[in-house]
């Protein structure tokens, strides 16, 4: 019996069409759904939204689709303000591990566990205010109000922007002990991501590379200034002021 192979070709690529449509839908409308988040957050501000759609598009490397109609021509008072809560039934955690999926598989981040972080803070840094209205805000809270609501203000930025991780602090195991001196507080910290074997095995790599590279640089030349780099690191740590900005 013969086998139409054209049409079993087409079949597939029906198939294929239609799972980047799905994959497409997908995609904005996990957008869509982390910008309101950041509205409803005050992250962002209500004129801000199809900006920050299209940057988040363009650095997961997706062109389309475009933003469903209905959601950019929504009325500004179909949305509430911040509570002082996360947002009821959006879990940012996961949210920003598909947009990450969707950067590496575009090809706009490498397949680990530091990439994806990397790329997933990047999307948040477009959803967050500039450093200079931070301070704004919390010195005229401070001034205005009271030390603690700046403090309060400060600490929910961090939460709402996914610096500090809710759902990761809530996997840690803590509890109370009574000593001589007071209650002691412990806590297994199960926060802290692991490192992917890949990413080990690049950060050896990339030692014995330099540990190479200067052995190759004779002393005259160093004398001489000739080393290819100076092997200072930048941001020299993870707590450096340096950090705002870089990725």
């Amino acid at each position: 019996m013969a086998v139409n192979t054209e049409k079993t070709d087409n079949a597939e690529k029906d198939i294929a069409v239609e799972k980047d449509v799905h994959a497409e839908k997908a995609i904005a409308q996990t957008v869509r759904k982390l910008i309101d988040y950041a509205v409803l957050t005050d992250l962002i501000g209500w004129n801000d939204r199809i900006w920050s759609y299209n940057l988040v598009l363009d650095l997961i490397g997706a062109e389309e689709p475009a933003p469903d109609e209905t959601w950019v021509l929504a009325e500004k008072n179909s949305y509430g303000g911040h509570s002082g809560k996360p947002a009821d039934a959006f879990d940012l955690e996961d949210t920003l591990a598909l947009l990450a999926r969707a950067a590496v598989l575009n090809g706009k981040e490498e397949d680990t566990a530091a990439g994806r972080d990397r790329i997933s803070m990047r999307i948040m840094g477009i959803l967050m205010p500039k450093p200079s209205d931070v301070f704004r805000t919390f010195w005229a809270l401070y001034e205005k109000n009271s030390p603690k609501a700046a403090t309060d203000y400060f600490y929910r930025l961090s939460c709402d922007a996914g610096y500090v991780r809710r759902e990761a602090i809530a996997r840690n195991i803590q509890w109370t002990t009574p000593t001589k001196w007071k209650d002691l507080e412990i806590t297994i910290n199960l926060s802290k991501p692991e490192k992917d074997p890949r990413e080990i095995a690049a950060a050896g790599a990339a030692a014995a590379a330099k540990t190479t590279g200067d052995a190759g640089v004779s002393g005259a030349a160093k004398a001489a200034g000739a080393t290819q780099c100076s092997g200072e690191k930048y941001p020299a740590c993870q707590l450096c002021i340096e950090n705002e900005g870089y990725s």
